[in-house]
């Protein structure tokens, strides 16, 4: 049963009447709770429904993450980092919207943009299981996610772990594809090439264990997971090499494999 229609916008002001019948729940974090949801959008009298949604549902006090106090205002926080991120071609959600009064966002279920996709993040998106037996494009979402975690770096912007969604085929067969959902967290601070070596350090170590903890270590089958550490440790060896970053822990346990 959906509620009523109530007003979702753009950062722009411009709005639709959207009525959202919540379907299979997600996740539940400290900051949100994420839903599937079917949306009825209303325009000229006319009604359409959109299937490929999810709606994240900010909860309405005052938290603390990693020490820092976060405002009641996620909804809006989250709407002004997705415009900073699309506007610098960062991969996120085609369709993104606000609902100020009650505090959430829409957005595109990124692992329906394809034909029987799941999407796998930090907190396991859809999936909690060992499924993957070939990633056929995994050299190349290692290079993108690289190269997002230090351009974020070099605007100034602060990229967790948690930041990230790989849309990956049900089978586990097939090319993956990399976007960045979770905006809320998203800290943004002065821009240049002169970006602090510590943040450059934070976004790929970040990156590094998203797709090493969250991907490959809680979803790839142990048996075929051999050629994906060696992709993912050359990979950041390489980048930390140039940027002078110390290996770390997770490097050791790659280094074995290329």
């Amino acid at each position: 049963m959906g509620e009523g229609f109530a007003n979702f916008e753009k950062n722009s002001g411009k709005k639709a009447r959207v009525q959202i019948e919540k379907g299979k729940k997600l996740g539940e974090g400290s900051t949100a709770n994420v839903h599937e949801v079917k949306a009825t959008v209303l325009r000229n009298e006319k009604t359409r429904e959109i299937s490929t949604l999810v709606e994240k549902q900010y909860k309405d006090e005052w938290i603390f993450v990693d020490d820092r106090k976060l405002t009641a205002e996620q909804a809006e926080i989250s709407m002004q980092n997705y415009e900073l991120l699309k506007r610098l071609h960062f991969p996120v959600p085609p369709t993104y919207r606000i609902d100020r009064e009650k505090n959430r966002i829409v957005m595109t279920n990124v692992g329906k943009l394809y034909p029987d996709s799941v999407s796998i993040t930090a907190s396991d998106g859809e999936v909690d299981h060992t499924f993957i037996e070939e990633i056929s494009n995994i050299k190349d979402i290692v290079s993108e996610i690289i190269e997002y975690a230090d351009g974020a770096s070099l605007n100034g912007i602060e990229l967790g772990a948690d930041a990230y969604n790989l849309a990956v085929p049900r089978s586990g067969k097939g090319e993956a594809r990399l976007f960045i959902t979770d905006l809320e967290n998203i800290m943004v601070h002065g821009s240049g090439s002169d970006a602090p070596k510590e943040l450059r350090e934070h976004n790929i170590e970040e990156a590094l264990e998203f797709l090493y903890d969250y991907v490959l270590v809680k979803h790839v089958r142990e048996e075929v997971r051999q050629p994906y550490l060696a992709v993912l440790g050359k990979a950041f060896s390489e980048k930390k090499r140039i940027l002078g970053i110390q290996p770390r822990h997770t490097d050791e346990i790659l280094k074995q494999y290329y």
